[in-house]
């Protein structure tokens, strides 16, 4: 398997020991020009393609080799599809905002990593945050209020499984009077 990659991803796989990476993930790394030469079984090809993926675009080693596990995975928002060209400036700014809060409180409210590179947004974890992590960014490209998009990030349920269906809330305990 080929992976085109530009300069500065280049710039980022160089730095990391593709020889000890290679033996973790059970393949062999050629990089040739701007081509990385992934060789080895069709599912070891496949998981090395998405952690180099990842690496390139900044992510930690920590945090791509997560892609090792079936559960995780790497998501991509280009910001050009859902906006106007003139207005591209204006919205990653809104993404990042000040000293980059929105992208951390974003990060940690869905349980994602988040990279802003050039005019994509990577999303890195489990396939449900993943989701969860893609409206909220979504929702504040196409201009909702952050408080909002907080606020239902926030109250996202964790206690049960995604079926279409309306949550089933613990009872709530009964408070005992005192006469």
């Amino acid at each position: 398997m080929k992976i085109f990659l530009n300069q500065k991803q280049i710039s980022r796989i160089k730095k990391i020991k593709l020889g000890e990476l290679g033996r973790k993930l059970d393949v062999n790394f050629k990089l040739m020009g701007n081509t990385l030469d992934v060789e080895g079984s069709a599912l070891s090809e496949y998981t090395a393609a998405n952690i180099i993926k990842a690496l390139a675009t900044g992510f930690s080693m920590q945090q791509a080799l997560l892609l090792r596990d079936v559960d995780y995975m790497l998501q991509k928002i280009n910001i050009k599809d859902y906006i106007r060209p003139s207005r591209i400036k204006q919205i990653k700014a809104r993404l990042i905002g000040k000293k980059g809060k929105v992208l951390k409180t974003l990060s940690m409210l869905s349980d994602c990593a988040l990279k802003l590179e050039d005019n994509t947004i990577n999303i890195l974890g489990t396939t449900k945050n993943v989701d969860t992590a893609t409206s909220a960014i979504l929702s504040l490209i196409r201009g909702s209020k952050y408080s909002s998009v907080y606020r239902i990030l926030e109250q996202k349920p964790q206690f049960f499984e995604d079926l279409g269906l309306k949550p089933i809330m613990p009872p709530k305990k009964k408070q005992k009077r005192k006469n």
